[in-house]
């Protein structure tokens, strides 16, 4: 979704940096780089590991689940102060996957009620038949299970999905899913979504007809 969809990644890397100040928390910049596609859980889990603070201690428990509490608050404050759009392509994208008959399913790191925000605040909602948050998964990407409950919600098997992503560990979750994956450099360099089985600067700059004939 974040950066697929819409250009709104830098808003929940803003929203866990707000999260992580108001508890005197060390904000590796690095995170938002290697966090993206993970889950909030996971990059809080390494932002904890760099403050010296153990992520699997039953005493930070509480601290865990205030911190995604906090960011989610702030993301969503965010989120409304920001005029969202749909990025490039994706319109034309959804338009033509709907007169095709192409079921469709927003599969994302990110919480549920994120996803919904967003797709709602964007006016795609008709679009998808499904909607899957890897926020509460055991094994977020590059664990291939959000993409497996996609494709099962929309009672796909996995040979005939195709997958678009803007994360390395996205590509990475797609081809374990055994589905074909489409690669946008919307987010991270081109060179770092190489395994995907195309890469494209954007759903603007590849041809509907060669995606749908």
């Amino acid at each position: 979704m974040d950066g697929v969809l819409c250009a709104t990644m830098d808003l929940h890397f803003q929203a866990l940096r707000m999260a992580c100040a108001a508890r005197y928390l060390f904000f590796p910049e690095e995170i938002t780089s290697i966090g993206v596609g993970r889950t909030d859980r996971a990059n809080l889990d390494y932002i904890l590991s760099q403050n010296d603070i153990p992520a699997e201690s039953g005493e930070n428990g509480p601290l865990i689940s205030d911190l995604l509490n906090e960011k989610e608050n702030i993301l969503f404050g965010l989120l409304k102060e920001t005029q969202l759009k749909t990025s490039p392509g994706v319109e034309a994208w959804l338009k033509v996957l709907e007169s095709k008959g192409i079921p469709c399913a927003v599969a994302s790191s990110s919480t549920m009620s994120t996803i919904v925000l967003i797709v709602e605040r964007l006016g795609i909602t008709r679009y998808f038949s499904a909607v899957i948050s890897g926020a509460h998964l055991l094994y977020g990407k590059p664990d291939p299970e959000i993409f497996v409950r996609a494709a099962g919600a929309l009672n796909a098997v996995s040979d005939h999905c195709l997958v678009i992503e803007d994360a390395p560990l996205g590509v990475e979750a797609a081809l374990g899913a055994g589905m074909k994956c489409l690669a946008l450099g919307t987010t991270v360099p081109l060179e770092m979504l190489s395994r995907a089985d195309i890469v494209v600067p954007g759903l603007d700059s590849y041809p509907l007809e060669l995606a749908f004939g």
